[in-house]
């Protein structure tokens, strides 16, 4: 689905009352924090027309109102303005699961009493089941709009976030039911997903200003690739070929224009998320927050490519407090590595950007100071104006840092970020973090371990499908949902070693992990397919994190304990503690050691 950039804006309600003359939200009108949607499920149900053939369903935060949650059904067939009246004796609306039981706590659905009308958003039914006794509640704003002023196959519906107890994850279930005979008695119902509620992730959303502590954000960000890191060899010498270095590195490197400003930025290697694929990104841009504080407003910006030709670029989030940046393009430009072992003074460094407008400028010198703890450091190497967002790189051409600033009233005094910043706001990293690894050797798997438990179980290491008849985003797509399997099997193995008291019911995990999917060469059924298969991806990271936390907090309430024996004449008493003492009066008479669960 292609979504465009440009967010909607509500025209403000002139009249009041169920039936407000504003502009619906259209599913690909809206700039998403967060979009998801559910496997397309086609198929009919007896007695139910094409109209009613309910098909998937969506769920998304927007940048326009983020106090509100978002819900698009669509349908096979176009909408139409008396589908969901009384005398069609037809509703439709999503069933919500709060707690996680797999039933219905909550819906929101059609309200039969008004028809729907042109592009404008009407009263839904709010409906509370958590008594056990399903009942019309007036608890919850809730509202549906469609647009019948176009031939549009999708309903909506909202609701108010803090109206209800919605946890990270929710359950929906999209509905539809309608007569099969004109009469309310001959009812069917068709389910999406049919057999169960399927589970989607509800973030707080951030909201979209911009202050010295709260950054811009118009959309969830990418998240950082697995890596392992590796030694730099020799890192203190120049690179061995620095002709073929820089060349490789400057086409990974662009100039960033923002009204009067001008910058530098460089192509990240990170996992782009689903909607940056649906909108057909190819590139996320870092470069530094002041470079682009003129455009948080337009969130639009000019990236001038290594061959002097210009695209548009837009802002995806400002972080202030590191003074960075993450921009999307459509442009495909080659993405650098920026994950490693942490730099170390007297390593060689290089930097290139566009000091003073001329791009592509190379100059090198070595890491002046480091320090790891604030992930900041400085360089011989020249900044000037124009150098701000660039990267500053190793001999191997790996991005150790951004460009930011210089001491004005010394010569080869430039100071740059570290890339573990960029795990602050604008990339999403995942723990152990590694973006500066001060070990520099991976770490290695004890041969005694038991991680023969999950060998050859990683579905991600058993994908045999041709994917060269894939698009690029759902290529894309894929390789991030395999790179979230790759880091939850790591991350279950590290566990299985650290925690080896519960070996089997960490193992268990691996029983719900995702399968590969079987994809079918045609683009839109894979991209759907793909889809579900991340959603499902990170769901099991989820899991495989919350059981890690409990066996965690489990190990830590092993103690031992000392049990003693007490006599006092015929009086015997046990007595059990840490360092457990013998009543007044009593004599120990013998001891024994217990592990003892608390």
């Amino acid at each position: 689905m292609h979504l465009p950039r440009m967010a909607y804006r509500a025209l403000l309600p002139l009249v009041a009352g169920s039936l407000l003359p504003i502009m619906s939200l259209s599913p690909v009108a809206a700039t998403w924090l967060n979009y998801q949607s559910s496997p397309v499920e086609s198929a009919s149900v007896n007695g139910i027309s094409a109209d009613y053939n309910l098909q998937q369903v969506s769920f998304g935060v927007n940048d326009t109102d983020q106090s509100k949650f978002y819900f698009y059904l669509t349908y096979l067939n176009p909408i139409k303005g008396d589908q969901f009246s009384a005398a069609a004796h037809a509703t439709s609306g999503v069933n919500i699961d709060v707690n996680g039981d797999g039933a219905s706590d909550y819906a929101i659905q059609t309200d039969p009493s008004t028809p729907l009308i042109g592009n404008y958003i009407k009263s839904a039914v709010f409906v509370d089941r958590t008594s056990g006794i399903e009942m019309f509640s007036s608890k919850c704003e809730v509202q549906s709009f469609t647009d019948l002023t176009k031939s549009v196959n999708w309903i909506g519906f909202s609701i108010k976030k803090d109206c209800i107890p919605f946890g990270n994850t929710i359950g929906v279930q999209a509905f539809t039911s309608v007569s099969t005979d004109g009469s309310a008695s001959n009812l069917r119902t068709k389910l999406v997903p049919n057999s169960k509620m399927w589970g989607v992730t509800s973030p707080v959303a951030v909201s979209a200003t911009t202050g010295s502590q709260t950054p811009f954000v118009a959309m969830a960000v990418p998240t950082a690739p697995a890596q392992n890191s590796v030694a730099i060899p020799s890192p203190a010498n120049p690179p061995d070929d620095l002709v073929a270095l820089a060349s490789a590195e400057s086409q990974g490197v662009v100039t960033i224009k923002c009204g009067t400003n001008q910058g530098s930025g460089w192509s990240a290697r990170v996992n782009l998320t689903a909607l940056m694929q649906a909108q057909h990104d190819k590139s996320y841009v870092i470069t530094n927050a002041h470079v682009v504080v003129d455009c948080v407003a337009s969130r639009q910006v000019e990236i001038v490519l290594p061959d002097q030709s210009s695209v548009e670029g837009t802002l995806v989030i400002t972080d202030d407090v590191n003074d960075l940046a993450g921009i999307v393009t459509t442009a495909a430009i080659p993405a650098l590595d920026w994950q490693g072992s942490a730099p170390q003074q007297g390593w060689w460094e290089g930097i290139i950007g566009s000091p003073l407008g001329f791009p592509g400028v190379l100059t090198e010198g070595i890491v002046s100071s480091i320090s790891i703890p604030t992930a900041t450091g400085t360089t011989t190497a020249h900044i000037n104006p124009g150098n701000s967002g660039g990267p500053a790189f190793d001999r191997k051409g790996r991005v150790v840092g951004i460009a930011t600033a210089k001491y004005a009233a010394a010569e080869a005094f430039g100071i740059f970020h570290g890339t573990p910043m960029m795990c602050s706001k604008v990339v999403q990293c995942a723990a152990p973090l590694k973006v500066w690894d001060t070990n520099l050797t991976p770490t290695k798997i004890a041969s005694s371990t038991p991680a023969s438990l999950l060998s050859n179980n990683n579905p991600s290491t058993s994908l045999q499908t041709d994917t060269q008849n894939l698009s690029y985003a759902g290529e894309q797509l894929l390789n991030g949902a395999k790179s979230i399997l790759d880091q939850s099997y790591s991350t279950l193995l590290d566990a299985l070693n650290k925690y080896p008291s519960a070996t089997l019911e960490l193992a268990k995990l691996k029983t719900v992990a995702p399968k590969m999917p079987t994809l079918t060469g045609v683009i839109t059924t894979d991209i759907s397919v793909i889809s579900q298969f991340s959603t499902q991806a990170a769901n099991f990271q989820q899991m495989v994190k919350a059981k890690i936390d409990v066996v965690a907090l489990s190990s830590k309430l092993l103690v031992k304990k000392f049990t003693i024996t007490c006599k006092k004449g015929a009086d015997i008493k046990a007595v059990t503690g840490a360092a457990p003492k013998c009543p007044a009066g009593f004599t120990l008479k013998a001891t024994k050691v217990a592990a003892t669960k608390l």
